[in-house]
């Protein structure tokens, strides 16, 4: 298996994919492969920001990503074929880090800390 965290400054998957692909010419194909893309906001100044996740995609490796949360109205439909424990836990890991985001190593941390107890 395989992870990569990658700290881009786009603010949804058209931005990303702009970034990877267009700019970087990587094969659309291969931006597919990401299994889960979570998008996080800021607010406030640089002595008091405010981070969230605010959008979150999912892939199936050979298809365009489908939105599968927003901040504003949680999680849109249940489109996981993982077990029902493993997405319990992944929901949990969301809404327990929503607010949390830190700093992306603190965010890398926690992420591999939480898949460390979850694996598939």
């Amino acid at each position: 298996g395989h992870i990569l965290a990658a700290n881009l400054h786009a603010s949804d998957i058209d931005q990303a994919r702009d970034q990877v692909c267009a700019r970087n010419g990587v094969d659309a194909k291969h931006f597919n492969k990401f299994d889960l893309l979570v998008f996080m906001r800021i607010e406030g100044g640089y002595f008091d920001p405010h981070r969230w996740i605010d959008l979150v995609y999912s892939g199936d490796g050979l298809s365009e990503h489908e939105l599968i949360f927003t901040a504003r109205d949680g999680f849109r439909k249940e489109i996981f074929s993982a077990d029902a424990e493993y997405i319990a836990a992944c929901r949990e890991f969301l809404y327990e880090n929503m607010g949390k985001a830190g700093t992306i190593e603190q965010t890398r941390k926690r992420v591999l800390e939480f898949l460390g107890k979850n694996s598939l």
